[in-house]
């Protein structure tokens, strides 16, 4: 399977497909977009389309938000077509296939796709719906009706997120701090790992001493990575080095 946007979505349905599980990824079509592409990794990719012009399917693209903090226009106006064609979509899908677990990834749409289709097909499968930030970003600012969205997204047979800012930011919006769980993202140390010999001639390739402090931040430079914060430590991690 290739040609999802969002890279780790495929790492994540790869590794779900690796514990002997049968995988179908729910996704809206995106007009160039190559996820009809599958390489038989036991990875399905079912596609829908919620306009009858293909130039619009912009949502889930990567570009619905500006730097992550607002939605743009254009996709606030495609969200109501976007919803009742994946409801509908998806609902169908569930009665073909019988499903035990949905994962939605982002609560907003993709939460309200999963609950609203599993009770138009009176599926019996687990909701989990796991937050990855943009996505409690929207519900905040949407104000009462944000806390309205978040009731219907608490009926998730099972919620979590990845910090605990990210679970106050939650529970703010009017979620139950003890439904919540954490699943960290983690690496595997076995695979990503430098001898010290690595380690001397990547320093020299890049022009960093030995006594050079080097602070690696890993993510898209937009204002909820925290970059400034990073920024602004990073005179007390090398006055602590000092010490």
């Amino acid at each position: 399977m290739k040609g999802l946007e969002s890279h780790f979505i495929e790492s994540l349905a790869r590794a779900y497909a690796g514990q002997n599980v049968d995988v179908t990824v729910f996704v809206p079509y995106i007009v160039n977009s190559s996820r009809l592409q599958e390489t038989g990794d036991g990875v399905k990719i079912v596609n829908f389309r919620y306009l009858p012009f293909a130039g619009l399917h912009t949502i889930g693209s990567g570009n619905s938000m500006r730097a992550d903090l607002r939605m743009n226009l254009k996709e606030v106006l495609l969200m109501p077509f976007f919803l009742i064609a994946g409801v509908l979509r998806f609902s169908a899908l569930l009665r073909r296939e019988k499903f035990d677990l949905v994962h939605a990834h982002w609560a907003v749409p993709n939460s309200l796709v999963a609950i609203f289709g599993k009770f138009l097909a009176s599926s019996q499968a687990k909701v989990f719906t796991s937050f990855p930030g943009s996505d409690v970003t929207v519900i905040r600012q949407l104000g009462r009706f944000g806390r309205m969205l978040a009731k219907i997204i608490a009926k998730s047979d099972y919620l979590s997120c990845n910090s605990s800012d990210l679970r106050e930011e939650l529970v703010k919006a009017g979620f139950d701090k003890k439904n919540i769980d954490f699943v960290i993202y983690g690496v595997d140390e076995k695979k990503i790992f430098f001898s010290d010999l690595e380690r001397v001639q990547l320093r020299g390739a890049l022009g960093i001493s030995e006594d050079d402090t080097v602070l690696l931040l890993v993510g898209r430079f937009v204002p909820k990575k925290g970059f400034s914060t990073a920024f602004q430590a990073l005179k007390y991690i090398t006055e602590c080095k000092k010490i």
